[in-house]
C-alpha cells in the first residue's frame, strides 16, 4: 500500500474521530512509536511521518492529531488486514517465467507456481544476438506483447525468491534477460479444486516494441527460417523452441498456444526438408541408387 492512500484513507478515519483525538502533545508521539511498532510494524511508521508532514503542510494539525492517526492505522490494519500483512509483501518476489526460464530457471528458489498472467500474448518477436545467435545471424526468442483483448492468457511458472536471494537473483535475471524490462503484472495461479486461487502481483521481463533488438511482425515461416539456422552460445535456436513447446504441453496440457505450435510444426518441416536433402547428397556421393 502506497504512503499517499494510506494517508488518504487515515485522514477519512481522522476526521470521523476528530472529537476524540485533537490536541495531540508531544509527548503522544513517543506512545505512537512504540505502540506502532509492536502492533503494526515498522513499515507503518514511516507512513505516520509522512501523512502527518503533509497534514502540518496543509494547516490541518488541529484536525488530524498524533493520536488520530495511530487510531486510524490500529482500526485500518484490524480491519482490512493491511498491517504486518503488506509489509511482508513488499518483502516478497515472485517471478514469471514464460521462456526459458521456464525449464532453465538456473536460479534459487523457494515454490514453484504453475498459472497466467492476462492481457499478453507470447511472440518470437525478439532478436537473440548472444543465447540463441550471433549479431550477423541473430535467432528469436519470445517477448511478451500487449493484447487488444483483455482475456487473453500467457502460461507460465511462477518461482518464489527467497529473501536472502533477491539482491543475488535480481542481478542475475537483469543480467540474462538483457534488452528485456522488469514489470510488474498481476499474475493467476493455477489450482486443482473448484475455487480459485488468490491471484498476486509479481515480476516479468518484456522485450518492448523500441529495444534494438525487436525484430517486428513477421511471419510464421520467417521466423522459422531464422530459428532453423542459428545458434548461440545457449545452443541451437531449435532447442529453445522445442523445449518451450514441450514444456508448455506439460505445464499446460489443455492450452493451446497457436503462434507457438505452428512456429514448431514450421521448423519442424524444414528440419525435414534438409535432412532429406542430406541423405540425397550422401547417397550420391557412395553411388547408391535412389528408389
Amino acid at each position: 500500500m502506497t504512503w499517499w492512500r494510506c494517508s488518504r484513507a487515515l485522514t477519512t478515519k481522522a476526521l470521523i474521530g476528530q472529537m476524540y483525538f485533537t490536541n495531540a502533545k508531544e509527548r503522544d508521539l513517543s506512545n505512537c512509536r512504540i505502540d506502532c511498532e509492536v502492533n503494526c510494524g515498522v513499515h507503518f511508521l514511516d507512513q505516520i511521518l509522512i501523512t502527518m508532514a503533509i497534514c502540518q503542510r496543509l494547516l490541518i494539525y488541529d484536525i488530524l492529531s498524533l493520536a488520530g492517526v495511530y487510531h486510524s492505522l490500529i482500526f485500518l490494519s484490524r480491519s482490512l488486514g493491511l498491517a504486518v500483512q503488506d509489509s511482508k509483501q513488499e518483502k516478497e518476489m515472485w517471478v514469471f517465467g514464460y521462456g526459458s526460464l521456464i525449464w532453465k530457471a538456473d536460479f534459487p528458489y523457494e515454490k514453484r507456481v504453475i498459472g497466467h498472467i492476462k492481457g499478453f500474448i507470447r511472440r518470437f518477436y525478439q532478436k537473440s544476438t548472444d543465447h540463441r545467435g550471433v549479431p550477423s545471424r541473430p535467432g528469436r526468442v519470445v517477448t511478451l506483447l500487449s493484447s487488444n483483448n483483455p482475456l487473453d492468457e500467457v502460461w507460465g511458472c511462477a518461482y518464489k525468491i527467497a529473501n536472502e536471494d533477491i539482491e543475488s537473483v535480481t542481478k542475475h535475471l537483469d543480467y540474462r534477460e538483457n534488452m528485456y524490462e522488469r514489470v510488474d503484472v498481476l499474475f493467476h495461479p493455477f489450482s486443482n479444486s473448484q475455487a480459485e486461487a488468490t491471484p498476486f502481483h509479481l515480476n516479468i521481463y518484456i522485450a518492448r516494441e523500441v529495444n534494438p533488438n525487436f525484430a517486428g511482425y513477421e511471419d510464421i515461416d520467417t521466423i522459422a527460417s531464422h530459428i532453423a539456422e542459428c545458434v548461440g552460445a545457449s545452443g541451437h535456436n531449435t532447442e529453445y523452441l522445442y523445449n518451450l513447446a514441450h514444456s508448455m504441453r506439460a505445464i499446460a496440457p489443455k492450452v493451446y498456444d497457436a503462434h507457438l505450435f505452428d512456429l514448431e510444426n514450421a521448423v519442424k518441416r524444414i528440419e525435414m526438408v534438409k535432412s532429406k536433402k542430406a541423405l540425397e547428397i550422401d547417397r550420391r556421393n557412395h553411388n547408391i541408387a535412389i528408389k
